[in-house]
């Protein structure tokens, strides 16, 4: 099922699509998918952290165009999932974790049609080209208004630059003792962090699965006073570090969620 990260400037050659390997532009994050064993669990944890589900009631719509979407295993409408191999992996990836499995990167139809999606080899996450599509989003109840960075972890961060450079269209990116920092098109940006930054910065000991997982979400906020007193009312309790309210992974089931004012 597995290719290696390593291999994946070369996916647009298995799948016959030169388009992913050529993209000049960095893409926008189109969705995230969040999955578990019950989606009842992933449903309440994401509203008691403050975000209200778009009218389908299937996924959040935020206002920068990112949706996060719900996958569960006990859930039958997670069998909607269009490609056979997302889905495949999603149930594999919902049967033993939980957290944020799968990345839709925007395409154009003609590479949507095309390029086949991928797995990162060896890792916890998945990802696939989708044309962006416009949703109403909801004001949410804890003030997010989009989200600001992806936090992946992975043991050499920059063993991934290159593979990472063609997947997104992003050829220029920050590198750090920490790790990179990729930013991708609408205001969202990757960060790959090695185990040892990613507990500094946010304050939790990374995933141990994976060659490379998304471990964290950083949400944008207008008040991050009015954010915090919001959480405290719905009983979570973050930790302040570094000018972000965190919370622990468990309250996100299985991501860590931070909160940063803009």
């Amino acid at each position: 099922m597995a290719a290696p990260l390593a291999a994946a400037p070369a996916l647009a050659d298995k799948a016959g699509c030169l388009a992913v390997r050529g993209q000049k532009m960095p893409r926008k994050l189109v969705a995230l998918t969040l999955a578990g064993a019950r989606k009842s669990e992933l449903a309440n944890a994401w509203a008691r952290l403050g975000f209200a589900p778009d009218r389908s009631g299937e996924a959040i719509a935020l206002s920068d165009g990112v949706a996060l979407a719900f996958f569960a295993a006990d859930d039958a409408a997670a069998a909607a999932v269009g490609d056979l191999q997302a889905r495949a992996f999603l149930a594999y990836f919902a049967g033993r974790l939980s957290g944020a499995a799968m990345l839709t990167l925007a395409g154009s139809p003609q590479e949507c049609g095309a390029a086949r999606p991928e797995p990162f080899g060896g890792a916890d996450c998945f990802v696939i080209l989708a044309p962006p599509r416009h949703k109403t989003a909801p004001a949410q109840p804890n003030g997010v208004t989009g989200l600001k960075t992806l936090v992946a972890v992975a043991e050499s961060p920059a063993d991934h630059a290159e593979a990472l450079t063609h997947l997104t269209g992003q050829h220029e990116m920050l590198a750090t003792s920490a790790g990179l920092e990729i930013a991708l098109e609408g205001g969202t940006a990757l960060a790959v962090l090695s185990p040892l930054a990613f507990a500094f910065r946010y304050g939790f000991a990374a995933p141990e699965s994976g060659a490379f997982r998304i471990a964290g979400l950083v949400f944008r906020v207008g008040d991050l006073s009015a954010t915090e007193k919001f959480l405290e009312r719905k009983g979570v309790e973050p930790k302040i570090q570094a000018g972000r309210l965190i919370a622990r992974p468990g309250e996100g089931a299985g991501v860590a969620v931070a909160f940063e004012q803009d």
